[in-house]
């Protein structure tokens, strides 16, 4: 169902409009308080809250694209897509895309291209994936294309409406489009790196066996090597061992003891240490004759931060 409408929909009350270069992230928004949903809208006739046709698109395209801030990690995110006719009775399609994000730039993917006639519509639902950690969905923008001035598709309960909604919280966007229409949905992320650990507790605490209750994951007892991977050491050492090492002229022994404390402090625990796990043992196991020295010394570095332990 689709019909022309000259008057300014009474639905428009809803969204607060504000007319714009179309090509503009922000051109009005639904609500008050951000992150919010907003949507393109005509700028020569913002009665419609539709623009005019995208011509670089085929009619009835729907795309779903991926906004990362400059600076932001690009990793790749997956969607899912449901297409149903307008009754939401019969599944058209349901696809899973995913996009791979590139930092300060937005990517995207056509997911639908409807050949519904212009008297019927088809529903798209986008839904973006679980968020990985560090992530938040902040803004939700829909461009909703169309076939001429003055045309606004009906909703089955024949109310006019701007045929857009969004959801933050759940990730998705909803729009309706035809074989006349093109959409395009995109999704910004913004990625909060987690604060820099600036603890860290010395060789000389950990291997005193009154702090051995401090220790987690690992026990004095165990294997140097082993535990770092590495073939330091003939006979074996244990990580007690290591802590308790003196100089030597190669370096090894220095790193040994060090990386066995950073790695203490970077175990689960009351540490915030600059370094996970995987950091320390894969700075031990790249350390050659030539680095033990630079690598003992980062490590020492970050170990004499500050003991937060008693």
């Amino acid at each position: 169902m689709k019909t022309k409408h000259a008057a300014p929909l009474a639905a428009l009350a809803l969204f607060a409009v504000a007319c714009a270069d179309p090509t503009s992230s922000d051109i009005s928004r639904i609500g008050s308080n951000l992150p919010s949903l907003d949507f393109a809208t005509n700028p020569a006739d913002p009665s419609t809250g539709l623009l005019v046709d995208n011509l670089g698109m085929p009619g009835g395209q729907v795309q779903v694209c991926k906004t990362t801030p400059a600076g932001d990690p690009g990793i790749q995110w997956s969607f899912t897509v449901t297409v149903t006719s307008e009754d939401g009775v019969t599944p058209i399609t349901n696809s899973s895309p995913t996009i791979q994000g590139v930092s300060g730039q937005t990517v995207c993917t056509t997911v639908y291209t409807s050949g519904t006639p212009g008297n019927d519509l088809d529903r798209v639902t986008v839904t973006e994936g679980a968020l990985p950690a560090d992530w938040s969905l902040t803004h939700l923008h829909v461009d909703l294309y169309q076939d001429g001035p003055n045309y606004q598709p009906v909703t089955q309960a024949g109310a006019n409406a701007i045929v857009a909604t969004g959801d933050l919280t759940t990730r998705t966007a909803t729009s309706y489009v035809n074989a006349d229409m093109q959409r395009i949905f995109t999704f910004t992320n913004d990625y909060t790196a987690p604060p820099v650990g600036n603890e860290g507790c010395t060789p000389g605490y950990w291997k005193q066996d009154h702090h051995f209750d401090s220790w987690t994951n690992y026990a004095p007892g165990d294997d140097f090597d082993t535990v770092f991977g590495v073939d330091f050491f003939n006979p074996d050492i244990t990580l007690l061992d290591a802590l308790n090492l003196g100089g030597d002229k190669t370096g090894i022994n220095q790193l040994a003891r060090h990386a066995t404390a950073a790695l203490l402090n970077a175990a689960p625990g009351d540490v915030n240490s600059p370094m996970t796990e995987a950091e320390v043992i894969a700075a031990v196991q790249g350390a050659t004759p030539a680095t033990y020295q630079s690598v003992k010394n980062t490590l020492a570095a970050n170990n004499e931060l500050g003991c937060p332990l008693n």
